[in-house]
């Protein structure tokens, strides 16, 4: 299945993209960012696979413990940042 792509005039949390399967919403500052997208498919295709509610959970659950802390700290986000350096550096 193809994700819904959204542009939104702003995302909470000073975030500029977000995946809520099916559901890739972009804010105007990304809508044309490839490196992104991928980021963004990455979320999208584990959405998917581990199911939207459990997923969010465990995102959130986990995210308790890295407040404060960068965002490519999160175990869960982790892969998703590795993608989109590896497409900024091509």
């Amino acid at each position: 299945m193809t994700p819904i792509v959204i542009t939104v005039p702003q995302l909470p949390f000073r975030t500029r993209a977000m995946s809520l399967w099916p559901f890739i919403l972009l804010t105007p500052s990304v809508v044309d960012n490839p490196c992104i997208m991928a980021h963004e498919l990455y979320h999208y295709r584990q959405q998917r696979r581990y199911f939207l509610i459990p997923w969010l959970i465990a995102y959130l659950l986990i995210g308790i413990f890295y407040i404060g802390k960068p965002a490519n700290k999160h175990p869960m986000e982790r892969r998703a940042y590795q993608i989109q350096w590896e497409c900024q550096r091509k």
